[in-house]
């Protein structure tokens, strides 16, 4: 346990003075999902390599490659996280695969992306209004 930790009487103990169990706030399924959606687009490799796919709507490994620093294999373990996450749909031809942004995924048309691009504009929307929130308290004592 992090020193951290040790200021937070709920870790640990599964009892909660105030906040909620554990188990409701890091283990549920949402909390999961939109944790690992979060991870695959949490490295600027990803990001790049979206952009990219997005500006050329589908490029293969060789095509990205090309277009940043890196070895091929590394790329390839990118492109992987991101079609894991959902993000990405490949095809294959011959010997190459083809990368596209998986549109059924993000335009909710795959039930279980829906709830999940769902979930993430809840979750930022909830963060945007916090900001807001502590922003004009913070205002109001000035």
């Amino acid at each position: 346990m992090s020193s951290h930790d040790a200021e937070r009487p709920d870790l640990g103990t599964g009892v909660s003075g105030c906040c909620a169990p554990k188990e409701n706030l890091c283990r549920n399924a949402e909390s999961v999902a939109l944790a690992d959606l979060f991870r695959a687009l949490g490295h600027p490799v990803r990001i790049g390599i979206l952009k990219e796919i997005i500006a050329r709507q589908e490029a293969c490994c060789g095509e990205i490659v090309g277009c940043l620093p890196l070895a091929q294999s590394t790329v390839s373990q990118h492109l992987q996280v991101l079609k894991e996450s959902g993000l990405l749909t490949c095809e294959i031809r011959g010997r190459t695969c083809s990368y596209r942004i998986n549109e059924a995924f993000l335009a909710g048309d795959d039930a279980a992306g829906s709830r999940l691009l769902a979930e993430a504009e809840s979750f930022f929307s909830q963060i945007m209004t916090a900001a807001r929130t502590s922003l004009q308290a913070r205002e109001r004592q000035e």
